[in-house]
């Protein structure tokens, strides 16, 4: 429990400094752009971050391939780039195709492409249980995105959802380049490899894909339903309720190194006795000081975004203490088909709640949806987890 706290604490310096700044950058986009400059921008973001769930999680594979099987790094990664770029050509093609629905066609290749090396820089400081590596790969995406914005959007007057856009996408190819980062390339496929990759790491990227489709799809229903200024309403509720993504991210950095090896199930009860303590802590915190603090900090128009960002702070207490299973699920036992079924399930049922409550109720509604199908999830995840055993 103490080395547990400790790598906790090596961790949090990091991980509040760039989730500080990415708050920050949440700030000024809502106060220099508007409700629809920020709704665009947010659009943008989701989109992407949504892509990269299938081609980013793939990291999962390197940290149980090359933490807990001992196999080449430089091997794993050759064959994880090509993934990832025929991902970013594929995401490219589809914002042809829907240019309504995924805008911004030239930054969107981009930001998936150097989003997802980012993340199988990060996957390998975990295989190698490097933590300073990781907490900068996980964290200079976040300042550098925020420098580049504040500079734009304040110093040089550039007041436009593309220029966020472009300055944010910048965050993850400057990354690479501070970290020197060795990226191997090979431009034919190691078949081999490629299937031993594919045949861990497709449930995975998949369930986390389906996860990230889970965790926005209100949003998404918000911003074709209501528009794009609610919209980004709502995208700064779920910024407030994120900050306790920011204590299950600092905690998973904290432990993935861990996570793959013989105390990962006593890392698995570390993370969620801190989880519970922390977030629980924060919602306290938001519930009496939101109401007064949303409005001061992000503007008078988003007043509205206190009460869903409460929901969904509670809401998120439940999605993250089933992530952690997930990620003991994947990278500890290899049992990936299990989230990959809870995930198909979260979305589905989510999918279908979610409609009703975000055309009748709007914001409300798409933050009602999330605590319902979260408590479901978590529920399903407690149980696998139980069920499972490592001999």
């Amino acid at each position: 429990m103490i080395e547990a706290f400790h790598r906790i604490f090596k961790t949090a310096f990091f991980r509040i400094t760039a989730s500080a700044l990415g708050f920050l950058t949440v700030v000024i986009t809502s106060r220099y752009l508007g409700p629809e400059g920020r709704g665009i921008l947010a659009l943008f973001m989701n989109t992407v971050i949504t892509v990269v769930a299938f081609s980013g999680s793939f990291q999962a594979s390197i940290v149980y391939f090359v933490g807990a099987r001992k196999k080449d790094y430089r091997t794993i990664l050759e064959n994880l780039i090509l993934i990832a770029t025929i991902t970013a050509l594929i995401s490219m093609g589809a914002s042809l195709i829907f240019p309504a629905l995924i805008p911004h066609t030239a930054a969107l290749p981009i930001a998936v492409l150097f989003f997802s090396l980012t993340l199988y820089m990060e996957g390998l400081a975990y295989a190698r249980d490097h933590l300073l590596h990781a907490n900068l790969f996980k964290s200079l995406p976040s300042i550098i995105s925020f420098v580049l914005i504040a500079t734009m959007l304040i110093l040089l007057n550039r007041r436009e959802a593309g220029v966020a856009i472009w300055m944010w996408t910048m965050g993850f190819p400057l990354t690479l380049l501070l970290m020197r980062a060795r990226i191997p390339v090979k431009l034919m496929p190691d078949i081999p490899v490629l299937k031993m990759l594919i045949s861990h790491g497709i449930f995975v990227a998949l369930s986390t894909f389906i996860s990230r489709i889970f965790y926005r799809i209100d949003f998404f229903y918000l911003s074709r339903m209501k528009g794009d200024a609610m919209a980004g309403i709502y995208s700064v509720s779920m910024t407030v309720a994120d900050i306790n993504f920011l204590i299950f991210n600092m905690i998973t950095t904290a432990f993935m190194g861990k996570m793959a090896g013989d105390e990962s199930r006593n890392y698995v009860k570390y993370g969620l006795f801190y989880l519970l303590l922390m977030e629980i802590g924060y919602i306290l915190f938001l519930l009496i000081t939101g109401n007064t603090l949303i409005p001061i900090v992000f503007g008078q128009e988003f007043g509205e975004a206190f009460m869903p960002a409460l929901i969904l702070s509670i809401a998120i207490v439940f999605y993250t203490m089933g992530s952690l299973m997930a990620i003991y699920l994947n990278v500890r036992l290899g049992k990936t088909h299990v989230p990959f079924a809870i995930a198909i399930t979260g979305l589905l049922f989510k999918g279908a709640i979610a409609y009703p409550l975000v055309k009748n109720y709007g914001m409300t509604g798409g933050a009602i949806s999330s605590l319902i199908s979260y408590a479901l999830t978590f529920v399903l995840f407690a149980h696998a987890y139980l069920q499972t055993s490592e001999d």
